[in-house]
């Protein structure tokens, strides 16, 4: 699983947090819940309601466009994101990883 643009950055030509702009996640399993925690650890945004969930063939892609369930842009800081997979041979594996936000 990969995750990109990390750090994402503002000023380094992104004009403001759309899909184009958003958080990417690469190779995630195609059936999966992807959930995103501010450092504190609250749960900031969960999918399908604010993530964006490409399926594929056996892999899939996300994309977050950095708002919070209630449709608020996330402030700059550091995020940890959880992404569990749903069905398939991976079935309850859990991939744990961290991007920073910079704005």
């Amino acid at each position: 699983i990969r995750v990109f643009p990390n750090p994402f950055i503002m000023r380094a030509g992104f004009i403001n947090p759309t899909d184009q702009d958003g958080i990417h996640f690469a190779n995630i399993p195609a059936d999966c819940e992807i959930r995103i925690y501010s450092v504190r650890g609250d749960l900031v945004a969960m999918g399908p309601g604010t993530i964006q969930i490409k399926q594929d063939q056996g892999a899939g892609e996300a994309v977050w466009r950095q708002l919070t369930e209630s449709e608020q842009y996330v402030e700059s800081g550091l995020y940890f994101y959880v992404i569990e997979a749903k069905s398939g041979p991976d079935k309850g594996e859990t991939h744990r990883g961290k991007f920073v936000i910079i704005r």
